[in-house]
């Protein structure tokens, strides 16, 4: 069974992949959106609110993610050092 720490499995590689994009999407793209959303005046309004809307959600839904994910990896990693 390939742990948490085994470099070797592919998943791992997908899944770190996976974390690093979260951590883009709550630190640029979500605060991106939310800032061009709130402050541009060439786009609609409907258009504005779309993107604030969009950009916080991308946020929450990243972020809680991100943390649920660490979470586990942690519970993971916690019991297989209990093996060692």
């Amino acid at each position: 069974m390939a742990g948490v720490n085994d470099t070797s499995d592919a998943g791992y590689w997908l899944h770190t992949k996976g974390q690093d994009l979260r951590i883009i999407d709550v630190v640029a793209l979500g605060p991106f959106m939310v800032w061009y959303g709130a402050t541009s005046r060439e786009m609609p309004e409907w258009a504005r609110l779309l993107l604030v809307v969009s950009g916080v959600a991308t946020i929450a839904y990243n972020g809680a993610n991100y943390l649920a994910r660490r979470e586990y990896d942690a519970a993971i990693a916690a019991e297989e050092s209990a093996y060692l």
